[in-house]
């Protein structure tokens, strides 16, 4: 879990750990006359470490996890004096809307991009994504590519919903 761009994972490890210890020096005894002190320690800081490696890292099978989406979406051209673009960017907006999740749009100041966009035939084009999710929860997602266009020069982009859409495209 990450506070204010803070990761409490090491706290969260290390705290872990001390209660790993006390347990295993408290089951000592119903371990039997076999385990030591230490190796009893050892054995469950190991166990510990790797079910922590496996669960709460980026090096796990659950965090970090990125998958391609394609989507088709219409798009337009988004005014430089509007709502959500901050000010001091010169460069028109597109704003991308899903055709199947209307209230879902994501915005991109590029000319290199809406000249692309203008040179395409009209109506939807399809977007790729590239959605990362964590315990099967999406993240973050960013545009790979937006009708066979795969690099852009962008000042800025967000995306976010209009109104009170009922489903999400990155369920």
């Amino acid at each position: 879990m990450v506070l204010a761009y803070f990761d409490l994972r090491p706290f969260w490890f290390l705290g872990g750990m001390l209660v790993v210890v006390l347990l295993a020096l408290g089951l000592r005894s119903w371990l039997g006359p076999r385990w030591s002190r230490g190796r009893a320690v050892v054995v469950a800081m190991l166990v510990y470490t790797t079910a922590f490696g496996l669960f709460l890292t980026e090096y796990g099978p659950f965090v970090g996890r990125k998958l391609r989406k394609e989507f088709r979406m219409s798009w337009r051209v988004e005014p430089v004096v509007s709502e959500g673009v901050p000010q001091g960017f010169k460069q028109p907006g597109v704003r991308l809307e899903f055709v199947d999740f209307p209230g879902h749009v994501a915005v991109i100041l590029s000319n290199d991009l809406l000249d692309h966009l203008q040179r395409q035939p009209t109506g939807p084009v399809p977007v790729v994504f590239e959605v990362t999710y964590d315990y099967g929860r999406p993240r973050g997602y960013r545009e790979i590519e937006i009708a066979g266009l795969r690099e852009w020069n962008s000042e800025f982009s967000w995306g976010g919903t209009v109104g009170n859409p009922e489903r999400s495209p990155w369920d």
